[in-house]
């Protein structure tokens, strides 16, 4: 499973972050997507360093 957060940023100057858990997930945005593309300004797509909070927790263990 990959998980993907999607920052949306629209041309009104709007920005919304759109978290992805599963593929079913990221269809779905990819569909609304393109209903809407002409209304964005851009869409970055962050697919590195998403971390739950278990995760977390053991980096910050490592950090101090």
């Amino acid at each position: 499973m990959e998980t993907i957060v999607y920052e949306v940023e629209l041309i009104d100057g709007r920005t919304f972050r759109i978290f992805c858990g599963n593929n079913a997930q990221k269809k779905r945005f990819i569909q609304s997507y393109h209903k809407l593309t002409h209304l964005f300004k851009k869409c970055n797509v962050l697919t590195y360093g998403i971390h739950n909070i278990k995760e977390w927790e053991n980096i910050v263990k490592t950090i101090k």
